[in-house]
């Protein structure tokens, strides 16, 4: 199955066509009056908001003097950032704000993932999506259908890479006393998909039943691959999501991360 993402690569050309406005030393209204367009359109395209025309990519490349080899490069991003994400069959089981993640999770480099409540979603086995979506009704079935297949696709592409990314899972006491409750197919197909993700190289998903400090909500501190943007922190809510790329507080949920991961126990332990 061909993976394609659109997001990243609108947030790539974004932040090389900034790095090209800022060694040409022209400031977005400045380079906006160049080629014709409004200050927002440039805004946007840098901050990786919004597809672009190849046109408009060739344009600003002229004017911020690229060289050729890097034109070409730009231009395929904004031919990539058009395309549609390997999630659209699926697009209305998964919220906006979630696809950046998604793309992201398919070209890291390492994953480490913390879950006070609930396996994470790479990990979950088919009918505990069922009993999650049962706990929370989708508006209609169809959208629980897209859920559910939304997921189950994401496992496959993620666990279809060569290599694989390196993956840590810290599950909470509140995902381990949720399965221990679970009605038995529900505990016993779960426990089967854990220790099918634990054999894969590269992963290991660990309990912490002991106090630490990345203790409250879940997040996941992903590595990109080498020039492809920094680490971030991502962190579910309620209302939305959050994307946290401030290198110094990405350290800080590594350093929480760390510390729980010293006072956790293979998942095998438990099963």
């Amino acid at each position: 199955m061909t993976r394609s993402q659109p997001t990243l690569a609108r947030r790539a050309l974004g932040r090389g066509l900034r790095r090209l406005r800022e060694a040409s030393r022209m400031t977005v209204p400045e380079a906006a009056a160049a080629i014709g367009y409004s200050r927002q359109t440039i805004a946007r395209i840098e901050a990786g908001s919004q597809p672009s025309r190849t046109q408009q990519i060739k344009a600003l490349c002229e004017t911020y003097g690229a060289p050729v080899e890097q034109q070409s490069y730009l231009t395929a991003l904004a031919v990539k950032s058009n395309e549609r994400g390997w999630w659209e069959a699926n697009k209305a089981g998964v919220i906006p704000e979630f696809r950046l993640y998604a793309e992201a999770e398919q070209e890291a480099v390492e994953m480490l993932i913390y879950e006070p409540e609930f396996v994470p979603g790479i990990a979950q086995a088919d009918s505990y999506i069922r009993a999650l979506l049962a706990a929370d009704p989708p508006r209609t079935p169809e959208i629980g259908d897209a859920i559910r297949a939304f997921r189950l696709q994401r496992q496959e592409l993620l666990y279809a890479r060569s290599p694989l990314p390196r993956i840590t899972m810290l599950l909470g006491a509140g995902t381990w006393a949720y399965l221990r409750h679970a009605p038995s197919a529900v505990q016993v197909e779960q426990a089967k998909r854990l220790m099918e993700v634990t054999s894969l190289p590269g992963i290991e998903v660990l309990l912490t039943t002991q106090p630490h400090p990345a203790m409250g909500s879940g997040f996941t501190v992903l590595t990109p691959p080498d020039d492809d943007g920094p680490a971030f922190a991502y962190m579910d809510a309620i209302d939305g999501c959050r994307y946290v790329e401030d290198p110094d507080v990405v350290s800080h949920y590594r350093r929480a991360f760390s510390r729980a991961r010293e006072v956790a126990s293979p998942i095998e332990e438990h099963l």
